[in-house]
């Protein structure tokens, strides 16, 4: 009998890794108050598939601007969770996850706040080949400030065995506020043995 952790084995996917993503967008009406629309972020993330299961330990920490006019709104946020990953087909994969953890937000130097944060993501990942692979994210985040919604694709390719580097697509859903923004990626393999 062939277990899922032996096919994957076979395959090109991989969950221990470390992420980096920089991105840039527009955002409309709530933080859009002014002449600029501009939105900034930069993500931080870890992934470890626990011994031999298919279950991940995950963690992130993430920065995001927002730039109405001459002010700055700053968002910060670690999260620390779990998942699971299911082989579907050969080198398809459905995984999620769920975290919690801290945010921050400041606006200039006048305010800040912190508060509670948690969410839950599902997604789909399928390797085209074994340098290339893309993924499908849907993740819900929730907190005091704002309910957001995310929709990401994500693309990646291995220019080296443990090296990718990749582009994504987000739309930002959060109660009257839509983002719209591209980015960045690079992910770092690592073997945890």
């Amino acid at each position: 009998m062939v277990s899922a952790h032996s096919l994957n084995d076979q395959q090109p996917l991989q969950y221990d890794y470390l992420n980096m993503e920089v991105s840039s967008g527009t955002v409309s009406d709530l933080y859009a108050a002014g002449d600029s629309d501009n939105v900034t972020g930069l993500l931080f993330g870890v992934s470890h598939k626990w011994d031999e299961s298919d279950w991940l330990l995950v963690a992130d920490y993430s920065a995001r601007f927002y730039h109405p006019d001459d002010d700055t709104i700053e968002r910060y946020q670690l999260r620390l969770g779990g998942g699971y990953r299911w082989l579907l087909a050969e080198n398809l994969d459905l995984f999620t996850h769920v975290k919690a953890g801290g945010m921050r937000i400041r606006v200039e130097s006048d305010y800040s706040e912190n508060d509670f944060i948690y969410s839950a993501d599902v997604g789909v990942r399928y390797a085209f080949t074994s340098t290339f692979e893309m993924s499908l994210i849907g993740e819900a985040i929730r907190n005091k400030w704002q309910d957001e919604n995310v929709a990401t694709l994500r693309a990646d390719y291995y220019f080296f065995k443990r090296v990718a580097l990749g582009a994504l697509v987000s739309y930002r859903d959060g109660e009257g506020s839509h983002i719209n923004e591209m980015g960045l990626t690079l992910r770092l393999n690592y073997d945890p043995s």
